[in-house]
């Protein structure tokens, strides 16, 4: 844990959508079926950084 602080932990809130990002690939095979998944992973992308930016910001005030 001396690598990063505890605060880097926030960024695992992302897993429940990170979740339903891989259950929405599973047994899809045409592109229009896998869009909501899609969807997903980039809402997933987007929850991780913004939270481990700001775990990270967090960090440095504390």
């Amino acid at each position: 844990m001396s690598i990063t602080s505890p605060w880097s932990l926030l960024s695992l809130v992302s897993i429940p959508k990170a979740r339903q990002a891989v259950l929405g690939f599973r047994g899809k095979k045409q592109a229009v079926e896998m869009m909501p998944a899609m969807q997903a992973t980039a809402q997933t992308n987007t929850i991780f950084g913004l939270s481990l930016s700001a775990g990270l910001l967090i960090s440095c005030w504390f």
